[in-house]
Protein backbone atom coordinates (compact mmCIF):
# COMPACT_ATOMS: atom_id res chain seq x y z
CA UNK A 1 0.00 0.00 0.00
CA UNK A 2 1.43 3.37 -1.05
CA UNK A 3 0.68 5.80 1.81
CA UNK A 4 2.82 8.76 0.82
CA UNK A 5 4.90 10.13 -2.05
CA UNK A 6 7.67 12.70 -2.05
CA UNK A 7 9.24 14.03 -5.20
CA UNK A 8 9.19 16.74 -7.83
CA UNK A 9 6.17 17.80 -9.84
CA UNK A 10 6.78 17.14 -13.53
CA UNK A 11 3.21 17.54 -14.83
CA UNK A 12 -0.25 18.62 -13.67
CA UNK A 13 -3.66 18.89 -15.32
CA UNK A 14 -7.16 19.52 -13.93
CA UNK A 15 -7.35 16.06 -12.40
CA UNK A 16 -3.90 14.65 -11.69
CA UNK A 17 -0.36 15.50 -10.80
CA UNK A 18 2.64 13.39 -11.80
CA UNK A 19 5.37 13.22 -9.16
CA UNK A 20 8.83 11.90 -9.98
CA UNK A 21 10.50 10.34 -6.95
CA UNK A 22 14.22 10.17 -6.19
CA UNK A 23 14.34 6.68 -7.72
CA UNK A 24 13.21 8.12 -11.05
CA UNK A 25 9.75 6.56 -11.00
CA UNK A 26 6.80 8.81 -11.83
CA UNK A 27 3.47 8.38 -10.03
CA UNK A 28 0.17 9.78 -11.29
CA UNK A 29 -1.85 10.99 -8.32
CA UNK A 30 -5.38 12.43 -8.29
CA UNK A 31 -4.87 15.94 -6.92
CA UNK A 32 -6.45 19.19 -8.06
CA UNK A 33 -6.77 21.15 -4.83
CA UNK A 34 -4.30 23.79 -5.99
CA UNK A 35 -1.98 24.53 -8.88
CA UNK A 36 1.63 23.51 -8.34
CA UNK A 37 4.75 24.86 -9.97
CA UNK A 38 6.64 22.47 -12.16
CA UNK A 39 9.79 20.94 -10.63
CA UNK A 40 8.78 21.99 -7.14
CA UNK A 41 9.33 19.43 -4.37
CA UNK A 42 6.21 18.18 -2.64
CA UNK A 43 5.01 15.49 -0.27
CA UNK A 44 1.48 14.05 -0.49
CA UNK A 45 -0.26 11.56 1.76
CA UNK A 46 -1.88 9.01 -0.52
CA UNK A 47 -4.69 6.47 -0.56
CA UNK A 48 -4.29 3.57 -2.97
CA UNK A 49 -7.48 1.99 -4.28
CA UNK A 50 -7.89 -1.01 -6.54
CA UNK A 51 -10.33 -1.61 -9.38
CA UNK A 52 -10.99 -4.62 -11.57
CA UNK A 53 -8.93 -3.16 -14.41
CA UNK A 54 -6.41 -1.06 -12.52
CA UNK A 55 -5.61 1.03 -9.46
CA UNK A 56 -5.67 4.68 -8.44
CA UNK A 57 -3.73 6.97 -6.13
CA UNK A 58 -5.49 9.86 -4.39
CA UNK A 59 -3.31 12.61 -2.95
CA UNK A 60 -3.87 14.80 0.12
CA UNK A 61 -1.74 17.49 1.70
CA UNK A 62 -2.87 16.69 5.27
CA UNK A 63 -3.50 13.58 7.36
CA UNK A 64 -6.95 14.89 8.27
CA UNK A 65 -8.02 14.92 4.62
CA UNK A 66 -6.66 11.41 4.17
CA UNK A 67 -8.45 10.01 7.23
CA UNK A 68 -11.71 11.72 6.27
CA UNK A 69 -11.38 10.14 2.81
CA UNK A 70 -10.89 6.70 4.37
CA UNK A 71 -13.91 7.25 6.61
CA UNK A 72 -16.12 8.33 3.71
CA UNK A 73 -15.05 5.28 1.69
CA UNK A 74 -16.45 3.09 4.48
CA UNK A 75 -19.97 4.43 3.83
CA UNK A 76 -22.26 2.13 1.86
CA UNK A 77 -22.69 3.39 -1.69
CA UNK A 78 -19.88 5.96 -1.52
CA UNK A 79 -16.95 5.10 -3.77
CA UNK A 80 -13.44 6.47 -3.74
CA UNK A 81 -14.17 9.05 -6.45
CA UNK A 82 -17.13 10.46 -4.52
CA UNK A 83 -15.17 10.47 -1.26
CA UNK A 84 -12.31 12.31 -2.96
CA UNK A 85 -14.74 14.80 -4.47
CA UNK A 86 -16.14 15.59 -1.01
CA UNK A 87 -12.80 16.08 0.70
CA UNK A 88 -11.29 17.92 -2.23
CA UNK A 89 -14.14 20.38 -2.79
CA UNK A 90 -15.20 21.01 0.82
CA UNK A 91 -12.17 20.18 2.95
CA UNK A 92 -12.25 17.91 5.99
CA UNK A 93 -13.49 20.65 8.35
CA UNK A 94 -16.60 21.49 6.30
CA UNK A 95 -17.33 17.78 5.79
CA UNK A 96 -16.97 17.29 9.54
CA UNK A 97 -19.32 20.18 10.29
CA UNK A 98 -21.87 19.03 7.73
CA UNK A 99 -21.99 15.53 9.24
CA UNK A 100 -22.18 16.89 12.78
CA UNK A 101 -24.93 19.40 11.93
CA UNK A 102 -26.93 16.92 9.81
CA UNK A 103 -26.44 19.25 6.84
CA UNK A 104 -27.24 17.17 3.76
CA UNK A 105 -27.45 20.24 1.54
CA UNK A 106 -23.81 21.18 2.08
CA UNK A 107 -22.61 17.63 1.38
CA UNK A 108 -24.72 17.60 -1.78
CA UNK A 109 -22.80 20.57 -3.20
CA UNK A 110 -19.84 18.27 -3.91
CA UNK A 111 -19.80 16.81 -7.45
CA UNK A 112 -21.26 13.30 -7.57
CA UNK A 113 -22.95 13.50 -4.16
CA UNK A 114 -26.74 13.41 -4.19
CA UNK A 115 -29.23 13.73 -1.37
CA UNK A 116 -29.40 9.95 -0.87
CA UNK A 117 -25.63 9.62 -0.55
CA UNK A 118 -25.48 12.63 1.78
CA UNK A 119 -28.13 11.08 4.03
CA UNK A 120 -26.24 7.78 4.13
CA UNK A 121 -22.99 9.55 5.01
CA UNK A 122 -24.59 11.31 7.95
CA UNK A 123 -26.34 8.13 9.10
CA UNK A 124 -23.15 6.06 9.02
CA UNK A 125 -20.65 8.60 10.32
CA UNK A 126 -22.38 10.91 12.78
CA UNK A 127 -21.45 8.73 15.75
CA UNK A 128 -18.06 7.68 14.37
CA UNK A 129 -16.63 11.19 13.95
CA UNK A 130 -16.88 11.90 17.68
CA UNK A 131 -14.35 9.11 18.23
CA UNK A 132 -11.76 10.38 15.76
CA UNK A 133 -8.30 10.92 17.20
CA UNK A 134 -6.21 12.82 14.69
CA UNK A 135 -2.60 11.69 14.44
CA UNK A 136 0.31 14.10 14.33
CA UNK A 137 -0.36 16.14 11.22
CA UNK A 138 3.02 16.98 9.75
CA UNK A 139 2.79 18.33 6.27
CA UNK A 140 5.43 19.49 3.86
CA UNK A 141 5.16 22.94 2.37
CA UNK A 142 5.86 23.34 -1.30
CA UNK A 143 9.46 24.35 -0.62
CA UNK A 144 10.11 21.11 1.26
CA UNK A 145 10.03 22.53 4.79
CA UNK A 146 7.99 20.76 7.46
CA UNK A 147 5.27 22.30 9.56
CA UNK A 148 2.94 20.83 12.17
CA UNK A 149 -0.24 22.11 13.75
CA UNK A 150 -0.21 23.17 17.38
CA UNK A 151 -1.41 21.05 20.26
CA UNK A 152 -3.97 23.75 21.06
CA UNK A 153 -5.55 23.27 17.62
CA UNK A 154 -5.83 19.51 18.17
CA UNK A 155 -7.49 20.10 21.55
CA UNK A 156 -9.87 22.63 20.00
CA UNK A 157 -10.93 20.13 17.32
CA UNK A 158 -11.53 17.46 19.97
CA UNK A 159 -13.63 19.81 22.10
CA UNK A 160 -15.53 20.87 19.00
CA UNK A 161 -16.48 17.28 18.14
CA UNK A 162 -17.72 16.55 21.65
CA UNK A 163 -19.88 19.67 21.79
CA UNK A 164 -21.44 19.10 18.38
CA UNK A 165 -22.78 15.69 19.40
CA UNK A 166 -25.26 17.10 21.93
CA UNK A 167 -28.90 17.22 20.87
CA UNK A 168 -29.65 20.72 22.16
CA UNK A 169 -26.67 22.10 20.31
CA UNK A 170 -27.87 20.48 17.09
CA UNK A 171 -31.26 22.22 17.42
CA UNK A 172 -29.59 25.57 18.05
CA UNK A 173 -27.40 25.05 15.01
CA UNK A 174 -30.29 24.18 12.70
CA UNK A 175 -32.24 27.25 13.81
CA UNK A 176 -29.19 29.45 13.30
CA UNK A 177 -28.50 28.05 9.84
CA UNK A 178 -32.06 28.74 8.74
CA UNK A 179 -32.08 32.26 10.17
CA UNK A 180 -28.75 33.26 8.61
CA UNK A 181 -29.67 31.75 5.25
CA UNK A 182 -32.89 33.77 5.27
CA UNK A 183 -30.69 36.87 5.64
CA UNK A 184 -28.78 35.90 2.50
CA UNK A 185 -25.64 34.35 3.99
CA UNK A 186 -24.15 31.15 2.53
CA UNK A 187 -23.78 27.95 4.55
CA UNK A 188 -20.06 27.84 3.80
CA UNK A 189 -19.77 31.24 5.53
CA UNK A 190 -22.00 30.35 8.47
CA UNK A 191 -20.67 26.91 9.47
CA UNK A 192 -17.10 27.86 10.49
CA UNK A 193 -18.41 30.68 12.72
CA UNK A 194 -21.03 28.42 14.31
CA UNK A 195 -18.33 25.85 15.01
CA UNK A 196 -16.11 28.48 16.64
CA UNK A 197 -18.95 29.85 18.80
CA UNK A 198 -20.17 26.41 19.89
CA UNK A 199 -16.64 25.47 20.87
CA UNK A 200 -16.61 28.19 23.54
CA UNK A 201 -19.69 26.69 25.25
CA UNK A 202 -22.32 28.55 27.26
CA UNK A 203 -24.89 28.78 24.43
CA UNK A 204 -28.34 28.31 25.96
CA UNK A 205 -30.70 29.25 23.13
CA UNK A 206 -30.97 29.55 19.38
CA UNK A 207 -31.43 33.32 19.70
CA UNK A 208 -28.14 33.63 21.58
CA UNK A 209 -26.29 31.58 18.97
CA UNK A 210 -27.80 33.59 16.11
CA UNK A 211 -26.67 36.86 17.67
CA UNK A 212 -23.13 35.56 18.20
CA UNK A 213 -22.88 34.24 14.65
CA UNK A 214 -24.21 37.45 13.10
CA UNK A 215 -21.54 39.41 14.94
CA UNK A 216 -18.91 37.22 13.32
CA UNK A 217 -20.27 37.51 9.77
Amino acid sequence: MISGIEGHVIYQNDFHVIIQTRSGLGYRVAFNKKRLERNIKIFLYTAQTFRENGQDLYGFDSVKDLEMFDLLCSVKGVGSKSAFSLVNSLGFKNVLDAISFDNKKLLSTAPGIGNKAASQIILDLQTKITKLSWVDDQKFSLNGSVSSESENEKIAISEDLVGLSQKNSELFVQDTLMACKDLGFKESEILPIISSVMKTGGINSSEELIQMVLKGL
